[in-house]
């Protein structure tokens, strides 16, 4: 099972976790330049509110390079953040991972009230190995296809 994280939930935490996932990848100007991304992402014909979708670069040995991400809206729909809120991806060919989970604490804070979430998802579209999500960026407005996810 995955951990959730309030930090994601909070309404600055995705932006706290997102210059902390790229901080070592934008030292002054040595940001690669980001070209927008959008797409959908449907499980079971229905919008996937709040899912977090993450961009991990094929090509990048040192694991060095920013991911790209962001939560999904309540329509489905998302735009990539890599450096600023929604401003797109560097170019290249990527894995995608997705996590769709559920606050399962009940609203309780105690460290011992707090469970485990629940993925709401197949977990191996959480893992870069098997989510079996790949997608290119192009020097352009991405428009991608939407990820329709299986329960197979």
């Amino acid at each position: 099972m995955i951990a959730y994280s309030k930090t994601l939930r909070a309404p600055g935490g995705l932006l706290v976790a997102m210059v902390l996932m790229n901080c070592c990848a934008c030292s002054g100007d040595g940001r690669l330049p980001v070209f927008p991304v959008s797409g959908q992402v449907i499980y079971q014909g229905k919008p996937t509110p709040d899912a977090l979708i993450i961009f991990h670069p094929e090509n990048d040995p040192k694991n060095t390079a920013p991911r790209p991400l962001t939560r999904v809206n309540h329509d489905g729909s998302y735009t990539l953040t890599t450096y600023e809120t929604n401003d797109g991806a560097p170019a290249g060919k990527y894995k995608v991972t997705i996590t769709w989970v559920k606050d399962s604490d009940n609203g309780n804070t105690a460290k011992e009230d707090i469970r485990p979430a629940k993925n709401l998802i197949p977990e191996r579209y959480s893992k870069v190995d098997t989510s079996g999500l790949e997608v290119e960026i192009k020097k352009e407005p991405n428009k991608l296809a939407a990820f329709n996810l299986e329960t197979k």
